[in-house]
């Protein structure tokens, strides 16, 4: 049964395939097993030996972590200015869009921070065509791989041994001499600084060899490769042939140090340290001819990441690094992997959670249903007697309001009976004051009040139902006293006269104002009118309003 805690990593190459379980021990990824599928060498369709080869391991069971050759990568090291305002990934992004228009081509990329000085800021960039990245996958998915995630095999490499390596301040050189192609880069705790890729492999000593023998086949050159002659063997008749391809081949290496050497001219960034892997670098002499050419220590990989030891580890450092980069805990994380298919695996990783989720969700939605029912019945049951309870209570208040509103309606209606009764004795003095004084040809229609003859007070307000609060602030209103109303304060005196320039009426207000109970008396303006504007009556005559302000005692 697979186990969800394991990773494999694999690396497949132009001769073989190197498959790599990885899980956590002790809080670290850990080799925990490993196996290797010879491919042939002439160019059969690959695919068609892989795919049974991973069935039977049962690979697809468990996430891989697929390389990608560092042939089909290219990286870049980026220093910002101390002024350069943009971020890490603003740099990144920039940097790739420029490529992008360049190539004409949509790029791939990840990158790293590089932390070397203090208050520096640098990045690696890696950046590969997004046809190739897609003929990648495709390739993986062709063979029934859960891909979890497409990483530079050059990153393996560094994460692999950099992890296997004791803790280091200046930079180690780890070189991968695959069959047809060199993989190196450069880095220390500080990050991964550089990485290059060259094509020459091991594959060039085995042309070599074949070339100086033509008998030879191929599989005999290889064995005669690993097993006999060597570059530090003057004495082997072959060693002139296969120093050559040596030096052919560090003068590539040596290409490459130069770059880093340019972009990192300082002294303590210097490796001191060359680390071998790959099928290439079991040549028998090479690391000793790499160590006087380079003069710097050169040692053979030999531990895997989690301290395993295997006779094989040289073979199978690029494929443990990719199975221990997939816990994201390696030193340096740079994937290739587009966001579309980054989405998709984060969904088919969260799909058992999610149905988990929505089982435990229906199961409480149905819980919530059952207890909000039998709740529901009950409050219902409970609410209807409050209902019927406050029907009757909203009832009383109905006819409470009602008998108020009533009330008021006769007290609205009674005030103008009131007012009059009040000043009768004033109205009683106007009118015997109007009677003495008006001409004899004018007719007198109304005497009454301001507030009556515009019929104000006898306006009834629409009905309003207050609520017993607003009653009672109403009522508590401190400061609050009713004015009282001593009487007719102004008097309207509506008539007709028969006199067209109104000398009459003028005369007739003239006595008033003479009379010593009339403060002022004037007509009353049109719009002021009761019916708006003034009337001529042929049988009455002109019609007049006199408004009179009584004096106040």
């Amino acid at each position: 049964m697979a186990r969800k805690d394991t990773v494999v990593g694999l690396d497949i190459g132009r001769y073989s395939v190197k498959a790599v379980w990885a899980g956590i021990r002790d809080g670290r990824p850990t080799v925990l097993r490993a196996e290797t599928l010879p491919l042939p060498t002439n160019k059969a369709d690959s695919a068609n030996i892989i795919a049974p080869w991973i069935k039977n391991m049962d690979l697809a069971k468990h996430p891989c972590v697929v390389g990608l050759s560092g042939e089909k990568a290219m990286f870049q090291p980026i220093l910002l200015t101390p002024n350069d305002p943009r971020t890490i990934e603003q740099t990144a992004a920039i940097e790739v869009l420029k490529y992008n228009e360049m190539a004409s081509e949509t790029m791939i990329y990840g990158f790293s921070p590089i932390a070397i000085n203090e208050g520096e800021r640098r990045l690696l960039l890696s950046m590969s065509r997004e046809a190739v990245v897609n003929e990648t996958l495709a390739f993986a998915r062709s063979l029934g791989l859960d891909v979890a995630d497409l990483v530079p095999t050059p990153v393996a490499l560094f994460n692999s041994l950099e992890a296997s390596s004791e803790p280091h301040v200046p930079p180690f050189l780890y070189i991968n001499i695959g069959a047809f192609s060199t993989e190196m880069v450069i880095g220390a705790k500080s990050g991964l600084m550089f990485a290059r890729s060259f094509p020459s492999g091991g594959q060039t000593f085995t042309d070599s060899l074949m070339e100086s023998n033509p008998q030879l086949s191929t599989s005999q050159a290889e064995n005669q490769k690993l097993m006999g002659s060597s570059p530090s063997q003057t004495s082997a008749p072959l060693t002139p042939a296969l120093t050559q391809v040596a030096d052919r081949w560090l003068t590539e290496l040596q290409a490459c140090i130069s770059v880093f050497q340019s972009l990192y001219p300082a002294r303590k960034a210097q490796p001191v340290r060359a680390i071998l892997a790959g099928g290439g670098s079991k040549l028998r002499g090479l690391r000793e001819h790499i160590a006087s050419q380079l003069g710097i220590e050169t040692i053979h990989a030999n531990v895997l990441p989690g301290n395993v030891k295997m006779d094989n580890a040289t073979d199978l450092v690029v494929a443990a690094g990719l199975a221990a980069g997939g816990f994201h805990t390696s030193p340096v994380s740079i994937s290739l992997l587009p966001n579309a298919a980054r989405r998709e695996i984060a969904l088919k990783r969260q799909r058992p959670f999610w149905i988990a989720s929505g089982i435990a969700a229906a199961l409480i939605v149905a819980a919530s249903l059952a207890g909000g029912t039998i709740e529901y019945l009950r409050m219902e049951k409970h609410l209807g007697i409050q209902q019927a309870s406050l029907s009757r209570r909203q009832q009383l208040v109905d006819e409470i309001e009602s008998s108020k509103a009533r009330n008021d309606q006769i007290c609205r209606m009674s005030y103008p009976v009131k007012t009059l009764l009040r000043g009768a004795p004033i109205i009683r003095r106007i009118i015997t004051l109007v009677g003495e004084a008006k001409s004899p040809d004018d007719s007198i229609g109304m005497i009454c009040d301001v507030d009556s003859y515009l019929s104000r007070s006898f306006a009834t307000a629409p009905e309003q139902k207050t609520v017993r609060r607003d009653r009672r602030r109403t009522a508590q209103a401190p400061g609050v006293e009713e004015k009282t109303d001593t009487g007719f304060q102004r008097v309207i005196i509506e008539g007709y006269t028969r006199t067209p320039d109104l000398s009459t009426v003028k005369a007739l207000i003239t006595k008033l104002k003479a009379s010593g109970l009339v403060a002022s008396a004037d007509l009353l303006n049109d719009d002021e009118l009761a019916s708006g504007q003034r009337t001529e009556n042929s049988a009455l005559g002109q019609r007049f309003v006199i408004d009179v302000k009584i004096v106040e005692p």
